[in-house]
């Protein structure tokens, strides 16, 4: 039987803000597998957005990291993150903020 994915970092998936402070910003979620299962990332993020994603893994760890390119119309705007072991699938989100837009 196949055990779903497991995000490890960040430890709180809720309510989850994105900071844009800086001209490219970065987040980083690492996640587990507890059948050992290579696991797949997939980022959805707003029509537009200029973005890289690199892929890895470190020890039993999976990562994924976003980077993110400052634009004010993304203020508002969500990202969410599908970690997938192939056969179940959890998800991290989280709202872009700049600071200083209303």
């Amino acid at each position: 039987m196949n055990r779903a994915p497991r995000i490890v970092d960040p430890t709180d998936t809720q309510d989850l803000v994105l900071l844009m402070e800086f001209e490219t910003n970065q987040v980083t979620v690492f996640a587990r597998d507890p059948d050992g299962d290579a696991l797949n990332f997939v980022w959805i993020t707003p029509p537009g957005a200029v973005v890289q994603t690199v892929d890895g893994d470190s020890d039993a760890l999976q990562y994924s990291t976003l980077s993110l390119v400052r634009a004010p119309d993304l203020h508002g705007r969500n990202i969410r993150l599908a970690v997938d072991d192939g056969e179940s699938e959890v998800f991290v989100d989280w709202t872009i903020q700049m600071p200083g837009a209303n």
